[in-house]
């Protein structure tokens, strides 16, 4: 291959080893500092262009050595598909340091899918989704020219122009791959790589004053909410997001009580009078202990795969996984002020009967010894000025409005408040983060004979414009408090001041979260029940269009199986013949033989040149022609020209002349001028 052309597959090289790097650092973290490490030293070894020395070889290889005993050793003592990243990071600058033949082009188009598949394992990064679209588009494109360097003699394609029909392979390999993407069945991968390093912080079966303050600030997403009302109008929020209850209190630590799996929900199946209902379809990440997050009080709930179901305290649960999950929910709007519901006693079902019995024991207004007499002076003071028959949700709601009047809110409550962190929040600073209104307000509730849990989860989230849904990230992390008040239930109330409504993201951000939202949804949690369900529609599809129904279903699903496949077929022919049109083959015809092919390739190499052969002269004859315009530099035309005749004609078996042949182009496209 001439100097032109080497080039080319070069730059194209470069680009999809760069492409490569970016899947690294997309991982965010370490695969940042991996990147930014990698790419100046790939680009200063691609730069040089002479191979390298013996000496530099053996440095090399002692160098690798190192690398991979400690790549070993770190394996033991950190997350092994990291090291694995930094590993083939290192191999791959030592590849552009090292290689400079086709075949070494080869390896490092191989680590950068390495790359790129890495990446996919410890990411759910929206940029995956154009840097594969990229790595696809320039893979076939470097491989062909590859494969062209390996075969082809010197000269014979020495012009980037020429090759220029082959660019329609790159389109047509990315198709073929989104649909093998969408036809080969796929397995369960949850196995791969770390389901615990995957798992967000922020959630457990505890929570103690101050772990909360922790996680503010954390960008990281925790779930993306639609959420529709019973006439189809998107809602902006803000919402409370419910996930786990804690019900026992020791004075510093809330736990949640021994609880169990409930058949049923025992709360409202439908709204009544005044009240209406909530649809939210929320892809929610990985959380600890499998908890999902509906906005309360979720009667429904869903999911797309795998098992749920509903704890004694009102939490909604599926087993813990790595993968994120898809859940649809249909949530009551209950109003506290409506009409009186029946009490869980009258509804007899396994749960609503040990809801009954834990309020019934008093096991929601226990409170840890001593603090009873010191809360109940502070309670009496904020529901002074109600009248003697206020009702418990009249107490409650001016219990709430005083703290929000008296108390400050504040990232970073005082370090003084280590030892007895309630009693510092209650009657010293009275300033605090969420975890301590909820504590707080929960026990004042509770000093009242009111029952009342604390309650974690989300509040607020940013709204996407572009795809209509809430950003609910780690920060967003939130605490409050459920009281139960008789004749209504469970009864969301927050004391919690300055909670406003969710802030709209910025433009690029709101479309780079877009983006990567439809990664995930339609790429990362793509599964083999998405499948099926795209197979059933399609067939169905198929079976209405041709009136088929009852006892022909299976004839009609077993008619538009044939459909299907034959038109994949004739797809596949259609662009075959397509890419033969672009390539400027005859798409009629016999298959030409090899002859055939180089004399069409020569004339195609005299036209280039600007010499137009008379049309209707024989091919000798249009040879002869050119030898007595160009001179001997014609020569190799008229050469293919009589190889032409005599393989077709005589006796002669067009393997045996495939050198020749070659020879003659070769020449032909070195020696005739441009006219």
């Amino acid at each position: 291959m001439s100097a032109p052309t080497r080039p080319l597959r070069r730059r194209l090289q470069l680009a999809a080893v760069l492409v490569g790097l970016g899947g690294v650092a997309s991982t965010g973290g370490v695969g940042v500092v991996l990147a930014a490490l990698s790419v100046p030293a790939v680009l200063w070894g691609l730069h040089r262009d002479a191979h390298a020395s013996p000496s530099a070889l053996r440095g090399w290889q002692l160098a690798n050595a190192a690398v991979l005993l400690g790549s070993t050793v770190l394996a033991f003592s950190s997350q092994l598909l990291l090291v694995g990243m930094g590993f083939v990071c290192w191999l791959q600058i030592h590849r552009a340091w090292t290689g400079r033949t086709a075949r070494d082009g080869r390896v490092a188009l191989l680590l950068a899918l390495l790359h790129l598949l890495l990446a996919c394992i410890l990411t759910l990064s929206g940029w995956l989704a154009p840097l594969f679209a990229l790595f696809a588009l320039l893979l076939p494109m470097v491989l062909l020219l590859t494969h062209i360097e390996d075969g082809v003699p010197e000269g014979l394609l020495a012009s980037e122009r020429q090759l220029g029909p082959l660019w329609a392979v790159a389109p047509g390999v990315l198709f073929l791959t989104g649909v093998l993407f969408l036809t080969i069945p796929r397995l369960d991968a949850g196995g791969i790589g770390s389901g615990a390093g995957a798992l967000q912080a922020g959630f457990s079966s505890e929570m103690s004053l101050g772990d909360m303050g922790q996680i503010t600030g954390n960008p990281e997403i925790a779930l993306r909410a639609t959420v529709t009302d019973a006439q189809g109008v998107t809602q902006r929020g803000p919402f409370y997001f419910r996930g786990a209850a804690l019900e026992r209190f020791d004075g510093k630590r809330w736990t949640a009580l021994p609880s169990g799996r409930v058949s049923e929900p025992w709360g409202p199946a439908e709204p009544r009078a005044g009240e209406a209902w909530l649809l939210q379809r929320i892809l929610q990440q990985p959380q600890d202990g499998g908890v999902l997050f509906a906005i309360p009080a979720a009667a429904e709930l869903e999911a797309a795969s795998g098992k749920v179901w509903l704890d004694l305290d009102g939490s909604w649960r599926t087993e813990p996984s790595s993968s994120p999950v898809m859940l649809t929910i249909r949530s009551i709007v209950i109003d506290p002020r409506g009409a009186p519901r029946a009490a869980p006693t009258q509804r007899q079902s396994p749960g609503a009967l040990a809801e009954s019995s834990r309020i019934r024991d008093g096991e929601l207004i226990g409170l840890p010894e001593g603090l009873q007499a010191r809360l109940l002076p502070l309670a009496a003071a904020y529901t002074a000025s109600l009248p003697g028959e206020a009702s418990e949700l009249d107490r409650a709601e001016a219990i709430v409005e005083a703290m929000q009047e008296d108390f400050g809110y504040t990232q970073a409550p005082s370090i003084d408040a280590a030892q007895a962190p309630l009693e510092d929040f209650l009657f010293k600073t009275r300033r605090g983060h969420c975890e301590y209104f909820a504590t707080g307000l929960a026990v004042l509730l509770r000093s009242e004979g009111i029952p009342a849990r604390v309650v974690t989860g989300f509040y607020g989230g940013e709204w996407n414009r572009f795809g209509g849904y809430l950003v609910v990230r780690q920060g967003d992390a939130h605490a409050w408090v459920e009281a139960w008040i008789d004749g209504q239930g469970w009864v969301t109330l927050d004391a919690t001041p300055a909670l406003g409504v969710p802030p709209a993201t910025s433009m690029a951000a709101a479309i780079l979260d877009y983006s990567s939202e439809r990664w995930e949804r339609l790429v990362l949690d793509y599964d083999l029940a998405q499948q099926l369900t795209l197979v059933r529609q399609l067939l169905g599809s198929l079976q209405l269009a041709g009136g088929g129904g009852g006892a022909s279903a299976s004839a009609g699903g077993m008619t538009g199986a044939v459909v299907l496949l034959g038109g994949l077929v004739i797809a596949g022919r259609l662009f075959s013949l397509w890419l033969q049109r672009l390539a400027g083959e005859s798409t009629g015809g016999a298959r030409p033989t090899t002859i055939q092919r180089a004399h069409r390739l020569g004339r195609a190499v005299v036209r280039w040149r600007g010499w137009e052969l008379p049309e209707g002269l024989p091919p000798v004859s249009a040879a002869e022609w050119l030898v007595a315009q160009a001179g001997t530099a014609g020569q190799p035309m008229l050469d293919l020209a009589w190889m032409l005749y005599r393989i077709r004609y005589g006796a002669e078996n067009d393997g045996t002349q495939r050198r020749a042949m070659l020879v003659a182009l070769g020449m032909l496209w070195r020696r005739l001028p441009r006219r």
